[in-house]
């Protein structure tokens, strides 16, 4: 009986750290560069994202502008100060799948050279995105089929700089660069 124990406790060891770990995900949750007349990288890689590339991550085409950075976000009388620096990233959702799709603030992050992470602005996200006549994604789900341009909005420090935009926890990230 102690051989029996020991061989499945040594089993499950073996198969512990030989395996690749995390668990692959499904292909629905791969990161997709889409294909153009330039083609595509290769090497079995997730493909590295960037601005003004579509790139699909699961059912949703994302494309990633180039960033901007102002000291405030203003919108008729209502004003956001940044405590730094305001980073704006447009960005144009499509959903590809056939149900809604909810995106939440949690599901974008940007990350700066030094490797700090800094969250979504939600009051100058909200703010950005009704002064420039964009949707906020987060008001309600993506319909299939429908395409949304929106504005993200972070605060960081006024030296930080080469940016990275998450997305979805870093499973996805678009350089971009500043």
């Amino acid at each position: 009986m102690l051989v029996l124990f020991v061989a499945i406790v040594s089993l499950i060891t073996w198969g512990y750290f030989t395996s690749s770990l995390p668990v692959p995900f499904p292909a629905r949750h791969r990161a997709t560069v889409v294909t153009t007349s330039q083609g595509t990288t290769g090497g079995g890689q997730l493909p590295a994202a960037s601005t003004n590339q579509p790139f699909v991550y699961g059912n949703v085409m994302y494309t990633v502008g180039n960033i901007t950075k102002a000291a405030d976000v203003k919108h008729d009388t209502t004003s956001f100060q940044a405590t730094g620096t305001f980073i704006l990233v447009p960005l144009t959702v499509v959903n590809q799948s056939l149900e809604p799709v909810t995106l939440q603030p949690s599901d974008f992050a940007l990350q700066d050279g030094q490797g700090q992470v800094f969250s979504l602005h939600g009051g100058a996200t909200r703010l950005a995105n009704a002064a420039t006549g964009k949707t906020n994604l987060f008001e309600e789900a993506l319909q299939p089929g429908l395409e949304i341009q929106a504005v993200l909005v972070f605060d960081v420090p006024k030296q930080a700089s080469g940016f990275d935009l998450r997305i979805s926890s870093g499973f996805v990230d678009v350089k971009l660069g500043q």
